[in-house]
């Protein structure tokens, strides 16, 4: 689990280990806040109340790019479809 296995890491990598931990943390944090932020900013309003968005979305207004948006569409509904499925 996550206790065992930040203490293997330190056995095996030293004190070095935890930094770069943090290091990967705090990109990854980046990371998600960069994303909320986007989907905030590009989302729209349906007549029902609610909205779409998504990284598709923003990849598409945002970067005006259709191309990359639908090629991320189609490689993400493969990846969730088949490929996360072969691994259980």
């Amino acid at each position: 689990g996550n206790i065992a296995g930040i203490a293997i890491a330190v056995v095996l990598g030293g004190p070095g280990a935890i930094f770069w931990m943090w290091v990967i943390a705090l990109i990854g944090a980046a990371t998600g806040f960069i994303e909320s932020t986007l989907a905030q900013i590009y989302k729209e309003p349906i007549a029902k109340g609610g909205f779409y968005g998504g990284p598709a979305y923003y990849i598409r207004y945002g970067l005006n790019n259709k191309a990359l948006s639908v090629l991320f569409a189609i490689l993400i509904s493969i990846t969730y479809g088949w490929i996360y499925n072969s691994v259980q």
